[in-house]
């Protein structure tokens, strides 16, 4: 998966892709000068991409083993066809993983550009749950007043994004014996935990990752509610704390969503995700 840098748009990466695209389709016609283009390809957009995306991302799209292998051959040593063979199948897997991650950027892109219609149209809002805020709301999320926390007109898609650590959590809640006060009642930690893990398992069925919550009324009028689960991708890479990987998360989402925001109970978090540059609140206030 390429892991865009925080508060790089989607759009702005996908043009630096094309780019990259265009220049390596040029270098595979240039003859017996490809091996040189190559590498002065290469470079320049390791350089270049270095703005957008994470290190190992670079390294996955261009600055692969291949890659190191090549810039230390001894020309010499090796045939000129063979070597020039070797370049050439470089840039062809350069060029398809290119294709590949514009392709799965665009998808998550449009996947967050959903209208009032349940049809594309202009990025959504995104609100980012943790696992405190899914235990206390699982039961009552269409009403918790999520538009006017993020300053959004009912019209206004928000989806409500839930990282699959989340779920995770409340998996691991559902055997606990611990408590905790809503409201000022002391509740079971692992009643709660399985109501949520019920209601995620009503509204997500089959393969969907997407589900609308609650619209009511129609055109300009409507309020628009959505949920999605963040299923991570299989060669993501955890942080160590389970705080911090919700954050990143909300973080990464900054590229695709209109707005991002994090609702956590958790003073502690809410100062991270603040420092981190990210608009956090409580859903609600109460007796904590």
């Amino acid at each position: 998966m390429i892991q865009l840098r925080p508060g790089i748009r989607a759009t702005s990466l996908l043009e630096a892709i094309a780019e990259a695209l265009r220049e390596a389709n040029n270098v595979l016609g240039g003859g017996g000068r490809v091996i040189s283009e190559y590498q002065e390809w290469a470079t320049r957009h390791a350089r270049v991409l270095a703005s957008y995306i994470t290190p190992s991302s670079v390294d996955s799209l261009i600055t692969t083993q291949r890659y190191w292998s090549l810039l230390s051959v001894n020309t010499s040593a090796v045939g000129g066809q063979v070597l020039v063979g070797i370049v050439t199948l470089e840039v062809q897997e350069r060029i398809a993983d290119f294709e590949a991650a514009a392709d799965s950027i665009r998808r998550r892109s449009q996947s967050w550009a959903i209208n009032q219609f349940g049809m594309a149209g202009a990025a959504q809002q995104a609100i980012v749950l943790d696992t405190n805020t899914l235990l206390r709301h699982s039961g009552d999320l269409a009403s918790v007043p999520w538009h006017g926390a993020v300053d959004a007109f009912p019209h206004e898609g928000v989806a409500l994004a839930i990282p699959i650590i989340v779920v995770e959590e409340l998996d691991r809640l559902k055997n606990s014996n611990n408590a905790m006060y809503v409201n000022g009642d002391k509740l079971q930690a692992r009643a709660l935990a399985r109501t949520a893990l019920k209601m995620l398992d009503r509204e997500f069925t089959g393969q969907s990752t997407f589900t609308t919550l609650e619209t009511i009324g129609s055109g300009v009028e409507s309020v628009n509610l959505y949920a999605t689960l963040l299923i991570d991708e299989s060669d993501h890479i955890r942080l160590h704390s389970a705080d911090l990987e919700i954050i990143d998360r909300a973080l990464e989402l900054q590229a695709y969503a209109k707005n991002v925001a994090l609702a956590t109970y958790d003073q502690a978090m809410l100062f991270r995700a603040r420092k981190s540059g990210l608009t956090a609140f409580s859903p609600i206030h109460d007796d904590l």
